[in-house]
């Protein structure tokens, strides 16, 4: 390439960008669409981590410990690992300012939790007992959130959110869950058999009687890096279009 066409070609290339320039807009945070919009890099950030931020990856995402107690069945979870939010898409990100609430949903095509199980109890009417090794998959699984926040002004006079509370507003497996439990009945082969059919051939009944307490931890530190990203960045950056 010549001198001169290697000119001609970066002066035509800065005409072009003064005259597409591109702005980038702060939404109305009443908006769905654009702050749903914002919302797929921050998710994605979040999830492969930003060590400037002091954020790990999130997926997978490790807890030490995940307990749920309750009347009729007892269990806990330990090292636990949450395989497949990097896979997830979040939908209908909305917020109201007047009460200070927020909700989305995430639609997650499988996410795999694997940890070392212990669990006692009753579950359909038959005893339960095992610990050890444990896997459990969900496919299709529709996931929704929804809490509280704080504004406030930081640096700079810039506004900036803190998520104060949530809760587990939705927990839907639309596909279809696996469970495997390793030494369930101190490895009695027959009833731990006989255990793990009935498990999965009533996969829903299950998945409804146990799936909260897990989820909740797992998103109890995925709201902690959610929180440390948006102590970095303001609303007006973390929620903008781009225009012409």
């Amino acid at each position: 390439m010549t001198t001169v066409n290697f000119k001609l070609i970066l002066t035509i290339s800065l005409l072009i960008s003064n005259v597409f320039a591109f702005e980038r807009v702060p939404c109305d945070l009443s908006d769905v669409v654009c702050t749903t919009q914002a919302s797929v890099n921050i998710y994605h950030n979040i999830v492969n981590g930003k060590p400037e931020f002091g954020i790990d990856r999130n997926d997978p995402l490790h807890r030490d410990t995940i307990q749920s107690i309750s009347q009729r069945l007892n269990y806990t979870l330990t090292n636990a690992y949450l395989y497949g939010l990097k896979h997830c898409a979040i939908h209908q990100l909305k917020f109201n300012m007047n009460e200070l609430t927020w909700e989305f949903y995430l639609t997650c095509p499988r996410l795999i939790l694997e940890a070392d199980y212990d669990i006692k109890g009753e579950i359909m009417s038959l005893n339960i007992d095992g610990n050890g090794p444990c896997r459990i998959v969900y496919d299709n699984y529709i996931i929704g959130l929804t809490g509280g926040l704080q504004l406030y002004n930081g640096p700079n006079e810039n506004s900036y959110i803190h998520v104060t509370e949530f809760k587990m507003s939705y927990l839907d497996v639309r596909g279809l869950a696996t469970y495997q439990f390793n030494n369930l009945y101190n490895s009695d082969p027959e009833r731990a058999f006989i255990m793990s059919n009935l498990l999965n051939a009533n996969w829903q009944r299950v998945t409804a009687a146990t799936q909260e307490p897990a989820m909740y931890a797992v998103f109890e530190k995925f709201i902690e890096s959610v929180n440390k990203y948006l102590k970095h960045v303001p609303v007006k950056q973390l929620f903008a279009r781009t225009v012409l």
